[in-house]
């Protein structure tokens, strides 16, 4: 993956309205991103530890956290708007699916009670605000 890439993705996002904010990837793109900024790294000899993580990518229309996921495919790069992102429960025809206490059936001398309830995320301008970054080469390829 190069750096031209998600700097193609950010302004393309930006163009679009959208305030991308997060980048998730994996471990190996992570890995790629920290890379980065390897040729601008300098220690003294009396450093005892070596290492360099990037936590946000510094870009001119502002600051992008970059979150490591293990959710993410090793070959997947998502830049993504959360203020076009929404949680919220599903809706099954009148019977709302928010969390809720339901109670079961008796058995023996005592009452039974679950805690019941689906969500899922709801995505806007899924196809302008947020990108994904495909077939990025992995350690493995």
């Amino acid at each position: 993956m190069r750096e031209s890439q998600i700097r193609s993705c950010l302004d393309d996002i930006w163009d679009a309205g959208g305030n991308q904010t997060l980048m998730m990837m994996g471990l190996y793109n992570r890995s790629v991103v920290s890379d980065y900024m390897v040729p601008f790294i300098r220690q003294d000899r009396s450093d005892r530890i070596f290492g360099n993580i990037v936590d946000q990518y510094l870009y001119s229309h502002g600051t992008v956290m970059v979150s490591l996921s293990k959710w993410i495919q090793p070959s997947h790069v998502f830049i993504v708007s959360p203020d076009q992102i929404r949680i919220g429960p599903l809706n099954g025809g009148v019977e709302d699916r928010s969390f809720h206490w339901e109670q079961l059936p008796k058995t023996g001398d005592y009452y039974q009670r679950v805690v019941l309830g689906e969500y899922t995320t709801e995505w806007f301008n899924h196809d302008k605000v947020h990108a994904i970054i495909e077939n990025t080469a992995t350690a493995a390829s």
